[in-house]
């Protein structure tokens, strides 16, 4: 992991705290995400999905596209595995992005836009392949291997 990134972490960490920060607002964070969704459709040009349903995570949702083969928009129902999405983070402004696809593939150039649409936000990306390192944070880890993707990006 790069310096600078582990610094950002280690700024967005607080004790005690595994799912939110203390003065974390869901309903303000949600909001502002679905203010996202809504420019980003303008991008794509196709309907996004969020996921209100994230329970028991450092993370707010996801906000991609969900794969239509295994999710039946209309009903609701059936698997949530996004084609690509927006991960969000509960601590600190962080995101990241899950599923990039590569430079020449379906999505990248509008998946890149968005996220300078995030960026200007005041959110800091973070890529996922800085986050696979071991947690060395404020709090003792509660189980061994604890990743900093586990601390800020996923389900506890």
């Amino acid at each position: 992991m790069r310096p600078e990134i582990h610094n950002i972490l280690i700024s967005a960490d607080e004790k005690d705290n595994w799912e939110y920060p203390k003065k974390f607002r869901w309903d303000k964070r949600i909001k502002l995400i679905q203010e996202f969704k809504n420019d980003f459709e303008s991008v794509f040009k196709i309907e996004l999905d969020i996921d209100k349903n994230v329970q028991d995570a450092s993370f707010t949702t996801d906000l991609g596209l969900l794969d239509e083969k295994l999710y039946d928009r209309k009903t609701g129902t059936g698997a949530l595995r996004y084609i690509f999405s927006f991960r969000f983070s509960n601590f600190g402004n962080l995101f990241t992005i899950l599923n990039m696809p590569e430079k020449n593939d379906e999505y990248y150039t509008e998946i890149l836009t968005c996220r300078k649409i995030i960026e200007d936000s005041q959110f800091v990306f973070i890529d996922l392949s800085e986050l696979d390192e071991i947690y060395d944070g404020v709090n003792e880890p509660y189980e061994n291997g604890l990743t900093w993707w586990t601390r800020f990006f996923d389900y506890l």
